[in-house]
């Protein structure tokens, strides 16, 4: 039997979505560590941040209302700001 590899896709959870300033990223896995990126529509990196240990990492977002990516390691996650 092989070794079952976890659901990277499940791995974590944005809450609240939308929001209006600050927002949190909770690691729902057994991942250790992981790089929180942000990305606004065009692509552009906007915030970066790399993880160890922690199960919950506040974002203090003062960014511009609209529609944001959020990627954890290589899951993608919709960000509304109002």
């Amino acid at each position: 039997t092989g070794v079952e590899e976890e659901n990277i896709s499940n791995a974590f959870i944005i809450f609240p979505n939308p929001t209006h300033n600050s927002f949190t990223v909770k690691n729902i896995s057994s991942i250790e560590s992981f790089q929180l990126e942000i990305f606004n529509l065009l692509g552009e990196i906007i915030y970066k941040e790399i993880l160890f240990g922690k199960n919950e990492y506040t974002v203090d977002a003062n960014f511009a209302k609209g529609v944001y990516f959020v990627r954890v390691n290589d899951v993608l996650r919709k960000l509304v700001i109002e």
